[in-house]
């Protein structure tokens, strides 16, 4: 049963270090166009905490 259970938690791990690296590239990947930009920037702008301050 434990040789199981680390089979189990092996893969589960494995899947996890896949989708990290699937955000990693997604975060690094630049804007392929204007339109692109565009929503990245206002996704920014929408993702900031509530509360902080805009220093420009």
């Amino acid at each position: 049963m434990s040789s199981n259970l680390l089979g189990v938690t092996r893969s589960g791990h494995e899947d996890v270090e896949w989708l990290e690296r699937l955000i990693v590239r997604e975060l690094q990947r630049e804007p392929a166009n204007d339109r692109d930009r565009h929503l990245e920037k206002a996704d920014g702008i929408a993702c900031k905490p509530a509360g902080s301050a805009d220093p420009s």
